[in-house]
């Protein structure tokens, strides 16, 4: 299935893809995907990240649809 991934650039120097073009609108992911297959995908399964899915808060466990828009941030804190 088809659905558009945003990544944070902040992200983009810690995914290992080689040839793949981090701003593609469309990626191909396996139909009933969780987020959490976007984020093995990127190999960023060990960076704590914020999932937005289609504007609302998504955990890495949330299933992923045809055309959903997934944006993936970096956790940040700050004291």
């Amino acid at each position: 299935m088809q659905i558009k991934i945003e990544i944070s650039s902040a992200l983009h120097s810690l995914i290992p893809l080689s040839g793949k073009n981090l701003s593609e609108d469309q990626w191909e992911v396996p139909e009933g995907s969780p987020a959490r297959a976007v984020l093995d995908l990127l190999g960023l399964t060990q960076v704590q990240t914020m999932l937005i899915l289609n504007k609302t808060a998504a955990t890495e466990n949330t299933f992923l649809k045809e055309g959903d828009t997934l944006k993936i941030f970096p956790l940040v804190s700050g004291g």
